[in-house]
């Protein structure tokens, strides 16, 4: 299996949120990512690279 983490993609990480998410009364963090059209077209499609 191969994973991509955001950053490698093109993404930038906006925000961080500790214990945030709940599942079955245990708390997670979530991290918001965001990529522009602009970004995404100025870089090309990141994981064409990889393939």
């Amino acid at each position: 299996m191969i994973c991509f983490s955001p950053e490698k993609l093109g993404f930038e990480k906006e925000a961080h949120f500790k214990e945030w998410v709940s599942f079955s009364e245990s708390y997670s963090d979530m991290a918001v990512y965001t990529l522009l059209r602009s970004q995404f077209e100025e870089k090309g499609n990141a994981v064409d690279q990889w393939n």
